[in-house]
């Protein structure tokens, strides 16, 4: 059973003990692993279980001058859904983001995942995921570019008559995380901000920021988790984040080790983090446990859905 929880609008600290895979695009496997184990494939509330796995296509749609491929999968509902804007790590829109799509639809969303690289001369393959970190910036991809074109997909998503236009959620794994915060920054109207890991912008841009965010860490992940503590001092009830324990980046990597110096500077006490340590759990190294990503994703549906 999972712990109690505090309300959505205070800092936690989220665990499990244990890693994810090490590989580069382990965690987005896990993650659709874990969704998958984890809605089981039940639908938006109220609506029934969804059986049948929905269809995707890939579409392109127009931000500025260019068009952005994406690949778009809806659920097995009728009428208005809620959608949620999956941004890639940078290794690109590989076949994990595309099951992680899926699976968001087995749970009632619009999924829609763009393909950020398809703006450039010079793409990925099709189904890329093995060239390494920092293959989308090899691209010359600015940021600036990027994230206008993740708001071209919400302004697309908005002119969708098969959307809940009050519920455009995003959610970004590492690369597309800082990407995520961006979007809450110049769109006012989304639903929802989901980030796994990923660089926090400027305290200015913090500050613009209105739509609620969910934050996903990992314990030893230092450079990126550091910044949660200023992050939630400075916005409050509008950013709740989770630390993992025995993490490092990536939800990847690492041996078990104590969580209790995190949940304290959380000002809590976790007593699955408490449990873990005095344990002591390890995993067998590179093939990784799912644990922690299936919490994570539990606690990621529960904040879009309300």
């Amino acid at each position: 059973m999972e712990p109690s929880r505090h309300p959505a609008s205070q800092s936690d600290t989220g665990v499990l003990g244990g890693r994810l895979s090490a590989a580069p695009d382990g965690l987005a496997v896990l993650l659709a692993f874990a969704l998958l184990a984890a809605t089981g494939g039940v639908g938006w509330a109220g609506q029934g279980r969804q059986t049948a796995t929905p269809a995707g296509e890939t579409i392109r749609y127009t931000s500025g001058s260019a068009q952005i491929e994406t690949y778009i999968v809806r659920p097995n509902a009728q009428g208005a859904r809620p959608a949620v804007i999956i941004v890639h790590d940078d290794l690109g829109l590989n076949d994990a983001i595309r099951n992680i799509a899926q699976i968001f639809a087995r749970a009632g969303f619009v999924a829609f995942a763009p393909n950020l690289a398809s703006r450039g001369a010079a793409q990925l393959p099709p189904a890329s995921g093995t060239q390494g970190a920092g293959t989308l910036n090899r691209l010359g991809l600015s940021p600036t570019q990027t994230v206008t074109d993740l708001v071209a997909a919400f302004r697309f998503l908005q002119q969708d008559a098969a959307v809940d236009k009050s519920k455009i959620s995003a959610i970004g794994l590492g690369w597309g995380g800082y990407r995520v915060w961006k979007m809450a920054e110049q769109l006012p109207a989304l639903h929802r901000g989901v980030v796994f890991y990923g660089v926090t912008p400027t305290d200015d841009e913090i500050a613009r920021v209105a739509t609620p965010v969910l934050g996903h860490y990992a314990q030893y992940d230092f450079v990126l988790t550091a910044s949660v503590l200023k992050t939630k001092k400075q916005m409050g009830e509008k950013f709740t984040y989770y630390i993992y324990p025995t993490a490092r980046g990536f939800f990847g990597g690492g041996s078990a080790g104590s969580a209790l110096d995190i949940a304290a500077l959380a000002g809590e006490v976790d007593l699955y983090a408490l449990e873990a340590d005095k344990k002591n759990e390890r995993v067998t190294p590179g093939k990784g446990d799912a644990r922690p990503a299936r919490l994570a994703l539990e606690r990621t549906l529960a904040f879009l859905r309300n």
